[in-house]
């Protein structure tokens, strides 16, 4: 406003000087009468600059406040996107936790059934069998049911992992057992590749809260894991130690040349 007022009256503001100068050149020197003309103008300039930079100022301010609200819609719509991701996710977690439960329904029924039929062929229970081989492939039928009964198990596992609802039951745990009942389940494929396998624990371990099942998986997949990087005639070392108020388990193995190679291409 101040500027539009300016702008309007220039001529008059402009020219008041030489009115009032005007009016007292009979009464003051012409040096006096030139100060002082030389002044008004002075402040007249400095008023419509200051005038200029309001102008400038308020512009900016509300350039500022219109980038100010498109910035706020913009964090809203990217604030909507995100949220339906994460209901869309929540909607995807159930739909699969009712998949797998009802997967694991449909296969534990009838893996039940063989399981059970297995089991009584491979103890006899009706009687002994004609031929011994009818034994053993009744054994290999129970131990494969038993282990595809175990992988869904650790499917659900993993499921309940993702949602939060894995409940662990500690107990004590003896950590050369829980080991030696790992290491037995893979045995056969130790022996088949013949892998020398060497085991440091101390006897007067103290014995560690944990959940049973979880311990015995963790033991299952490092040696899988080992067993799968280790040569034929390899060696797989495992040693662990009391440390203060806990343990401390390193696991070594010999490294197939040819993944080691693999792997130094890589890099």
């Amino acid at each position: 406003m101040l500027t539009g007022f300016i702008r309007n009256h220039i001529g008059i503001v402009l020219a008041s000087p030489f009115i009032v100068a005007s009016w007292l050149l009979p009464l003051l020197p012409f040096w006096a009468i030139a100060t002082m003309v030389t002044m008004v103008i002075g402040l007249e300039i400095f008023f419509i600059l200051v005038a200029l930079r309001l102008q400038g100022a308020a512009r900016n301010m509300l350039i500022f406040k219109a980038q100010k609200e498109q910035l706020i819609i913009e964090l809203r719509r990217e604030k909507e996107c995100a949220e339906q991701a994460r209901v869309n996710a929540e909607e995807a977690s159930r739909a699969k936790s009712h998949f797998l439960a009802a997967m694991s329904h449909e296969l534990r029924t009838p893996l039940n059934a063989i399981m059970g039929f297995s089991d009584i062929l491979r103890r006899e229970m009706l009687g002994p069998h004609g031929i011994e081989a009818y034994k053993d492939y009744a054994g290999d039928i129970y131990s494969s049911g038993h282990y595809l009964l175990t992988l869904i198990n650790d499917i659900l596992d993993l499921s309940r992992i993702e949602a939060g609802r894995r409940e662990l039951c500690e107990e004590p745990l003896a950590l050369a057992a829980s080991l030696r009942n790992a290491v037995r389940m893979i045995e056969a494929p130790l022996n088949e590749k013949s892998i020398t396998l060497a085991i440091e624990i101390d006897g007067n371990f103290p014995k560690l809260m944990g959940d049973r099942r979880a311990l015995h998986q963790i033991w299952l997949n490092l040696l899988s894991n080992a067993l799968k990087f280790t040569p034929v005639d390899g060696r797989i070392e495992i040693a662990v130690e009391q440390i203060p108020r806990t343990a401390s388990l390193c696991i070594s193995w010999t490294m197939d040349p040819e993944f080691q190679h693999m792997r130094s291409r890589r890099r």
